[in-house]
């Protein structure tokens, strides 16, 4: 249990330093019209990570509506109920990129990376897995609210992952136009990558965790590619090697992280 709770809190951590990394110049007109980050509102739309592609806040927002709309699908949910997941997962969203911004911040007053020595980057994991644990348990009991103990657990899987790779997959998705049966498929495909690659962290066999996240990799380009014509699969696929274009490697593997978990020096076995 300790090996797994460092290495969740080690996720964060890689996300708070991935955000650090300059991002290739793109002409103006690719760039999304965002006021400077000292000016955005903290929370209105997830930081890009290494190698993925920024969505707007007004994407972001979109993105993270038809996520919970497509959860709530999956449980058979009326309008009404459907709504309030909605509402909680956005608020829950925002909520968490407000979170994690502050943990940069401090972050960089402390010195950035490697910063402050071994003690100060152990008490830097430790709050980022306070923080992850305490945005999942605000969202499970905004969800409490309106759903069952049993659709709460099933709604968590997915939607407690914050995974900015799925915001990316999901802004990519919307933009084909898919009919009503195909965008359902595809939405239960996405929840199903970023629950595999979320159970895929959480194991303390790096090997077994990379062979399962390369397989729900897999799994979910098999699928998507049977409901997309030729053109918007070489979009979708590129979109999943974070803008790489087609290729056999893991690509961000749900967030930008690599798809196993690293040891670090003096962190014990895993």
């Amino acid at each position: 249990m300790r090996t797994m709770k460092l290495f969740a809190s080690c996720l964060v951590m890689g996300a708070l330093a991935l955000s650090a990394v300059a991002q290739p110049e793109k002409p103006a007109s690719d760039r999304p019209s965002q006021p400077p980050a000292g000016d955005r509102p903290p929370g209105d739309a997830p930081r890009p990570r290494m190698g993925m592609p920024a969505l707007s806040p007004e994407k972001a927002k979109a993105a993270w509506e038809a996520q919970a709309k497509g959860v709530a699908a999956g449980l058979g949910l009326d309008e009404t109920k459907t709504n309030a997941v909605v509402k909680a997962y956005t608020d829950s969203r925002v909520s968490h990129n407000q979170a994690t911004e502050k943990l940069r911040k401090e972050r960089r007053d402390a010195g950035g990376g490697g910063g402050g020595g071994p003690d100060a980057m152990a008490d830097m994991r430790k709050k980022a897995e306070e923080m992850l644990k305490g945005e999942r348990e605000k969202l499970e009991k905004a969800l409490a609210a309106s759903l069952s103990a049993e659709q709460v657990t099933k709604a968590m899987e997915p939607l407690g992952t914050f995974n900015p790779q799925w915001d990316v997959l999901t802004d990519t998705v919307s933009g084909f136009g898919l009919d009503s049966t195909k965008a359902a498929d595809a939405s239960k495909a996405l929840q199903e990558y970023v629950v595999a690659m979320g159970k895929g962290r959480n194991s303390e066999d790096r090997d077994a965790a990379r062979a399962a996240m390369q397989e729900a990799r897999k799994s979910m380009l098999e699928t998507m590619k049977g409901l997309l014509t030729e053109e918007q699969n070489k979009k979708f696929t590129a979109a999943v090697n974070g803008g790489r274009g087609r290729g056999d490697g893991p690509g961000p593997g749900g967030g930008g992280e690599d798809p196993a978990p690293r040891r670090r020096p003096g962190s014990g076995g895993g």
